[in-house]
């Protein structure tokens, strides 16, 4: 039954898709988990959840139409500014933070 064994399990996959669960679980052991009930019911409960919301983000930001790095400062941030397309300079920052977590 793996309600009652899942103190007993590793933890594994990809540890970028780690909600602060498992790393308690990975690091500390399960009794830190035990000791948090918040932690506990996120490691017992919802680890898919973490990883797909992680996943759908994946797919947001691959599919954002621009890759090329922003102009220099103040060149294309005033003129998005200026014309209310904050959105796209803030997705952008999104991309590049993206790309800087992946590469790490």
């Amino acid at each position: 039954d793996g309600a009652c064994t899942w103190h007993h399990l590793d933890v594994g996959g990809d540890c970028r898709y780690w909600p602060v669960s498992a790393w308690v679980q990975f690091l500390l052991g399960w009794t830190e988990l035990e000791a948090c009930p918040a932690l506990r019911f996120e490691y017992r409960t919802q680890l898919d959840l973490h990883s797909l919301g992680l996943t759908a983000l994946q797919v947001l930001v691959d599919l954002l139409p621009f890759r090329e790095p922003p102009a220099p400062d103040g060149q294309c941030g005033e003129l998005l500014k200026d014309k209310g397309l904050v959105l796209i300079e803030e997705l952008r920052d999104l991309q590049m933070a993206w790309e800087k977590y992946w590469a790490t």
